[in-house]
């Protein structure tokens, strides 16, 4: 493992947040997630408020825990900082890692807690959602229900004047962006060093094992991990060296989905540039697409997304 600060996404790919979370409190399935009583000793929840979603995310309606499998150990063990959490629960699960470096320990906290600032914010957003039905009725018409919109967190800003998306990356807030109900830009983001980890890296708002299909908009993401679909969302004309890295790492095909004929263009020749070597088989079919997607999570997003197609190599 030569990036150090990839230490909680080492871990989180190891350990199963349910498998985790069961230890300490029944859960029963209920759609895309798992429901129990809040473990922690000063929540007492009844009806059970505890929810593990599939996509590594942990949150806790009554008590406002948020957070991943590190998260949730520290919580239950009251262990800070958060890089001992991360040692203490890859020691319970006998996860070798590499040796310690105290200089590295201290960056890897100031990045955790630049992403504790983010959580803090998504759950402030989640609060002012309630008060702005337009926005509610915004992300209703693009196919988020109230279950997709608990899953990833999708929120309004505090004046209600844009709608929020956490900037996903494997399980973990890295920022906040705001998107434009009308107009543009559709939308804004932070400065690069403002992320978590001083860059933008990909957008990935759920696991990527398998396959993962790459698309340049971020509902577009969300729409595709609402199937259950590995997905990731970038600018494929654009890339970052870290970006480009973070896409090397990945394992299976990746399908790439064109916005439009130019996109497509230009997709075909970044994979070239990329030197990636992968077949990208064809897309599925429109009524394919239609069918099950109507039939899975009743999201609109999802006829424009398959219609458009994946760039072949």
């Amino acid at each position: 493992m030569s990036n150090y600060l990839n230490i909680f996404e080492f871990i989180r790919d190891r350990i199963r947040p349910d498998d985790l979370v069961a230890r300490f409190t029944d859960l029963t399935r209920s759609a895309g997630k798992l429901i129990g009583s809040c473990p922690f000793p000063n929540h007492q929840d009844s009806p059970p408020t505890f929810h593990v979603f599939d996509n590594g995310h942990i949150y806790c309606v009554g008590c406002g825990f948020l957070g991943d499998v590190v998260d949730f150990w520290a919580a239950v063990r009251g262990l800070r900082p958060i890089t001992q959490a991360a040692f203490d629960l890859a020691q319970e699960y006998d996860i070798k890692l590499p040796l310690r470096d105290a200089e590295l320990d201290r960056k890897a906290e100031l990045c955790r807690e630049k992403e504790a600032s983010y959580l803090q914010l998504a759950q402030k957003c989640h609060l002012a959602l309630a008060n702005h039905p337009l926005v509610v009725n915004w992300w209703s018409q693009r196919g988020f229900n109230e279950e997709l919109r608990s899953t990833f967190l999708l929120r309004t800003t505090i004046d209600g004047m844009a709608a929020t998306i956490p900037f996903f990356h494997l399980g973990r807030i890295h920022g906040l962006i705001h998107c434009s109900l009308q107009g543009e830009p559709k939308y804004v983001l932070p400065e690069a060093e403002d992320f978590a980890d001083g860059y933008k890296p990909l957008f990935i708002p759920n696991s990527t094992h398998g396959d993962v299909h790459q698309v340049g908009d971020y509902l577009d993401a969300l729409a595709l991990a609402a199937l259950g679909l590995s997905a990731l969302a970038a600018d494929r004309t654009g890339m970052s060296e870290e970006q480009k890295a973070e896409l090397a790492q990945l394992n299976g095909l990746i399908f790439i989905f064109p916005d439009d004929e130019r996109a497509a263009r230009a997709s075909s020749v970044w994979v070239r540039r990329q030197r990636i070597e992968r077949v990208l088989p064809s897309a599925p079919t429109q009524t394919q697409c239609d069918s099950e997607v109507l039939e899975r999570s009743n999201c609109i997003h999802w006829s424009l997304l398959f219609s458009r197609g994946a760039t072949s190599l």
